[in-house]
């Protein structure tokens, strides 16, 4: 470099440049932890089914928001689906009224529990570990 060069002060875009640059990559780092299935993948490392009751579902262009209730749960927890994939239903428990519908989940060690999807495409399975899961769910 020149030593004119080596001497002038900096512009404001020779500061903020390398700033911008930086933010990309920290807002994708930032959609991949909010997007990310942290939660599940640990319920999953240590599987407790459980199978609980739909409370309300909110269907908006792309996607299913799934609220449920865990037995003894003080509030409800909410899952969301992209359209292709839906909750994995099963039939419901002896004694539950009838047009109640029911879904499996896995619960999680902080005593929150995660939603299923229809095809497990979210859990680590071999085709015959699906096909068993998928299997007993719909004999329940």
């Amino acid at each position: 470099m020149l030593e004119p060069e080596l001497e002038r002060d900096m512009t404001w875009s020779e500061w903020l440049g390398p700033l911008f640059l930086l933010l990309l990559p920290a807002a994708t780092l930032l959609v991949f932890f909010a997007t990310a299935r942290r939660g599940l993948a640990k319920a999953a490392r240590n599987p407790d089914p459980l199978v609980v009751p739909i409370e309300k579902v909110i269907r908006q262009p792309g996607r299913l928001y799934l609220h449920t209730r865990a037995p003894g749960a003080p509030k409800p927890a909410v899952d969301s689906f992209p359209v292709p994939l839906v909750p994995l239903q099963v039939p419901p428990p002896p004694g539950a009224p009838p047009e109640q519908q029911w879904v499996l989940a896995l619960k999680a060690p902080g005593g929150r529990h995660y939603v299923l999807d229809g095809a497990l495409a979210w859990l680590d399975l071999t085709d015959e570990e699906r096909s068993r899961v998928l299997n007993a769910a719909r004999g329940y």
